[in-house]
């Protein structure tokens, strides 16, 4: 959630106020008619006003999950470590996809590693369909 609140702040305080800025100086006092900096400025502004909108809806919308304890099966919040075929171990936190941008430690619980290890515990196997074929992974601890 503070990904979200510091996402929010930076649309609010500078990236919108930014483009905003942006496009009155491109107007420049003439035709904006023909002039593909205004509309190129204008496109990248209502974008950013959108997204600022979607992601203020999420965080008004937005409730704190308390730690998880219990049976330990795989949901969003969990931290998953896994094993690949190959002995590579990888460990990812299960989110929601309006916490992404993805790193190498978040996956969204919607895609399809997270609906693969989604319900499943620490010595279960989840495969994973991907274009490239199957990847299989075992689950060696849930946290």
């Amino acid at each position: 959630m503070a990904w979200l609140q510091q996402e929010v702040q930076r649309l609010r305080d500078e990236r919108v106020p930014e483009l905003f800025n942006a496009l009155k100086e491109s107007e420049g006092g003439g035709d904006i008619v023909d002039n593909s900096d205004w509309e190129s400025t204008e496109d990248e502004l209502v974008r950013a006003q959108q997204e600022l909108a979607k992601l203020e809806a999420a965080l008004a919308q937005a409730t704190i999950l308390p730690p998880r304890h219990g049976d330990q099966t795989i949901d969003i919040g969990s931290r998953v470590t896994v094993k690949a075929v190959d002995g590579e171990q990888l460990s990812w936190l299960l989110v929601n996809s309006l916490e992404l941008p993805v790193s190498d430690d978040r996956v969204s619980i919607d895609s399809p590693v997270g609906l693969a290890l989604r319900g499943k515990r620490a010595g279960d196997s989840a495969t994973v369909q991907t274009p490239d074929g199957d990847d299989t992974y075992d689950i060696v601890a849930v946290d």
